[in-house]
Parts: C-alpha cells; structure tokens; sequence
C-alpha cells in the first residue's frame, strides 16, 4: 500500500489550474459510462455497424457484471485516498 500513496501524492504534485479544469471535464465524461452507452447507441442505428453496437453493448455488460457485481465484492479493498 505504501507504493501506492507514494504514486497518489506524486499524482498530486502536478497539479495545474487549467488542466485540473480540462481533467474534470474529460473524468466526467465516464460517469457511468454514458459516453460509451452513447456511442454503442449510435453504432446501434446504423445498419453498417450494428454488429460492432451489439458486441460493445455485451462487453459493457460482461465487465459491468464481472467488475462491478462480482469482483469489487469479493476483493472489498479501500481505495488508497481513504487510508491516507
């Protein structure tokens, strides 16, 4: 865990006024994955790329389901910030 605080306040040294604007921003576009949802959606409509739509639409599900459900339950370890 060490290794890893190091790595957090390293992270933090480069802390910029502009870019921490610009990185909100870009983080808050994967909330939730709605940019990826969107662009399945989209890939969805056109005929040409459906395939490719259904196929992101099935490996959102599959990482939501193994990541999100199965193994951040099983591992259930704080994340760094919160012991720091």
């Amino acid at each position: 865990m060490s290794w890893e605080l190091s790595y957090l306040h390293t992270l933090q040294d480069f802390s910029n006024p502009i870019i921490d604007k610009i990185m909100v921003l870009l983080s808050m576009l994967g909330n939730a994955g709605v940019i990826w949802i969107l662009a399945a959606v989209i890939l969805l409509i056109s005929k040409k790329y459906r395939k490719t739509g259904i196929q992101m639409i099935a490996a959102m599900l599959i990482t939501f389901i193994i990541g999100n459900l199965i193994l951040k339950n099983v591992i259930h370890r704080p994340r760094p910030y919160v012991i720091d």
